[in-house]
């Protein structure tokens, strides 16, 4: 097997590891709940493009912690 795309084995992390993909996980957090914050204001036809924004920040999330955890 070249690259385990699917993590079929688990790569234990470094303690570096840990430390990054937790400092950026709670910054991606952070500013998740801003952005919830200030959606609670928006007209709910705007609604679907801050929704869209928010996806596609939790895919940001998942690729950049991916990137530093991959092995």
């Amino acid at each position: 097997m070249k690259y385990d795309v699917f993590r079929q084995i688990y790569s234990v992390l470094t303690d570096e590891q840990k430390a990054d993909t937790l400092e950026l996980k709670k910054k991606f957090q952070e500013l998740h709940d801003l952005i919830e914050k200030k959606a609670d204001d928006t007209p709910t036809i705007n609604r679907r493009m801050i929704n869209l924004g928010l996806t596609n920040l939790e895919q940001s999330a998942l690729w950049v912690i991916k990137g530093i955890t991959a092995s």
